[in-house]
């Protein structure tokens, strides 16, 4: 019995992780009617290959873009949407790892914030707004 209970501690703590947060920052009002081309204009300038356009949903996707992150082969992929008021941006990314006796291969998922932050205040820029 003495054993349970840290164990039952550490699991209810353990287990409270929040999910991960994307970047959000609140559209400029009004809204220029041509705000989906603006930020589609502005994620090209970094993310050539656009793999998901819906100006209905203001939903732009990514595939995956070679990026060189301190010395590392790299592939990042973007998603940027509206929610409600505000600009989204969530940029996930992976590295190339091997040695010399091992096949490369990717590294898990990770997110971004940095360069979320980057293509947002890029994105209200262009909007109008103050980044």
């Amino acid at each position: 019995m003495r054993r349970a209970i840290p164990c039952l501690v550490g699991m209810l703590f353990g287990c409270a992780v929040t999910p991960y947060q994307p970047a959000r920052e609140l559209l400029p009002f009004p809204e220029p009617p041509d705000a989906f081309e603006r930020v589609r204009d502005v994620v090209r300038l970094e993310y050539p290959r656009l793999i998901e356009l819906d100006p209905e949903r203001f939903l732009i996707r990514t595939d995956w873009c070679p990026r060189v992150d301190r010395e590392v082969a790299a592939q990042r992929r973007l998603t940027m949407w509206r929610e409600g008021a505000e600009l989204c941006a969530l940029v996930e990314v992976r590295y190339l790892t091997g040695s010399v006796f091992s096949n490369p291969s990717w590294t898990s998922i990770r997110a971004q914030p940095e360069w979320e932050r980057d293509v947002l205040d890029l994105s209200i820029a262009a909007l109008g707004g103050e980044p």
